[in-house]
This record gives C-alpha cells, structure tokens and sequence, in this order.
C-alpha cells in the first residue's frame, strides 16, 4: 500500500534518483557514499540546532520553561533507570556476590569519585576472581 499522496510528494525526486541509481547500477559507494549519508543524517538536527540557539537563552528563562525542563529532567532520570534495571540488572545480577559488586562499583563511582575505567577493570577482574574461586 503506497502512502498518503501529501506524504509521498515531499519524497519523490528522492526516490525517483534511488531507483535510477539502482536501475544503472550505480550511485555513491564507498567513502563518498558513506560520507553523503553522515552529512544527511547529521545535518536536519545541525541546522535546527543552530536555528533554534538564538531562542534558547530566551526561552529557558522563563519559570514556566524551567518547571517543564525540571519534569523533563525528572522524566529521562526514570525512563533511564527502568532501562538500567529491565535488561541490566535483571540478565546480570543473579546471586548477592553480583549484587555486591554492583554495589562496590556504584560506591567508587559516586563516593570515592573514581574514574570509570578504572571500576570496570576493577569489576572485571573481580568477576573473574569471583568465578575462579567457584562462586
């Protein structure tokens, strides 16, 4: 089923140089190819980004502006938190020992500031203390 025509009109010439390139076998490949699909997946957020910047400072002083970025704000930390536990904690930690781990590195990282290279080496190297000595 084709799409709506006020959906389809916008698209068209795009498709119409997509069949062609495929038709003649040809069109961008390689390093030509994949820089045209960086600059054209990248620049619609460019431009609106650098269209939307001279708003910013306007918009994000305004109290009412501010209550929403707090929601947002509030929003994102729990989508990322069920995210965290659904296919992390869930698949990762089965026994008290993985808890504890994740509780240690949880600890370094917020408390003792410690960089986050060094508590995935340390993890892993406890991980594979831990299955060494059977547990």
């Amino acid at each position: 089923m084709a799409p709506p025509k006020r959906f389809r009109a916008p698209c068209s010439p795009l498709r119409r140089t997509s069949v062609r390139w495929q038709q003649r076998g040809a069109g961008p490949h390689g390093v030509l190819g994949a820089a045209m699909a960086l600059v054209a997946n990248f620049l619609p957020g460019i431009l609106g980004l650098i269209g939307t910047l001279s708003f910013w400072d306007a918009f994000r002083s305004g109290s009412n502006a501010q209550a929403v970025m707090r929601g947002i704000h509030a929003a994102v930390v729990g989508l990322l938190g069920a995210a965290l536990y659904t296919p992390v904690w869930t698949s990762s930690v089965a026994t008290a020992k993985d808890a504890g781990m994740a509780i240690v590195g949880f600890v370094m990282l917020t408390a003792w500031r410690t960089p986050p290279v060094l508590i995935v080496a340390a993890g892993a190297a406890a991980g594979i203390a831990l299955s060494a000595l059977g547990g």
